[in-house]
């Protein structure tokens, strides 16, 4: 009896420190990770704590979709059933962009919309994009660097000759993306500004890059 009570003394003690600290659902037993009620507090208090749930729980979209609407980047430990379900995962890319890194390939060409919602949350989102989508989907890279001008760095150089415009956009948000600029496409973005309304895209402070 002593015994039996000193374990729920410690197993409360446990508990308490999972709603304090999500991540603390590492130290639980096999059947607390596989609690529904354990594991939901966790997870609304850290989604990443879906780590440690039991498979049964990562199969299920309703607690998915508590541990993303947390912390979206949690999407990477969602079973492959719900990472296929286009509910969770928009809301996973709008929580976090970067949680397109674990969106099947095939749900990105199902819905296209996961993508602009992603880098439209994180511009750098765009590295986990092909080249080949970005160029049948142009305007995910018009977001990405709209949101965050580095996120030019994964553009190919072939489509900043073909998106000058992108570019300059880039540099407008972050000046600092002028360092993935080719100097063989520099020549043809000072043309491209010069074509542009006198509220230009270029900041006052462009010049050749080094």
């Amino acid at each position: 009896m002593v015994e039996s009570k000193v374990m729920i003394k410690c197993d409360n003690k446990l508990i308490q420190s999972i709603y304090n600290d999500g991540l603390n659902l590492r130290y639980a037993s096999k059947e607390q990770r596989d609690n529904i009620y354990i594991v939901i507090n966790a997870v609304n208090q850290n989604g990443m704590a879906l780590e440690f749930a039991s498979s049964k729980l990562c199969d299920m979209s309703a607690m998915v979709i508590q541990a993303v609407q947390q912390n979206g980047r949690a999407l990477n430990y969602a079973s492959h059933n719900v990472k296929n379900l286009l509910g969770p995962v928009l809301l996973a890319v709008r929580q976090n962009g970067l949680a397109l890194e674990f969106v099947p390939t095939a749900m990105i060409k199902l819905h296209p919309r996961i993508v602009c919602d992603a880098v439209k949350q994180n511009g750098l989102a765009l590295k986990f994009i092909s080249h080949i989508t970005m160029g049948m989907y142009t305007n995910f890279m018009y977001e990405a660097v709209k949101q965050n001008g580095l996120a030019l760095e994964y553009i190919s150089h072939n489509l900043m000759r073909m998106h000058l415009q992108l570019v300059i956009i880039a540099l407008k948000q972050n000046y600092e993306s002028i360092k993935f600029i080719p100097a063989s496409i520099f020549e043809g973005i000072i043309r491209c500004s010069e074509s542009i309304s006198s509220e230009s895209y270029i900041p006052s402070r462009i010049g050749t890059p080094s």
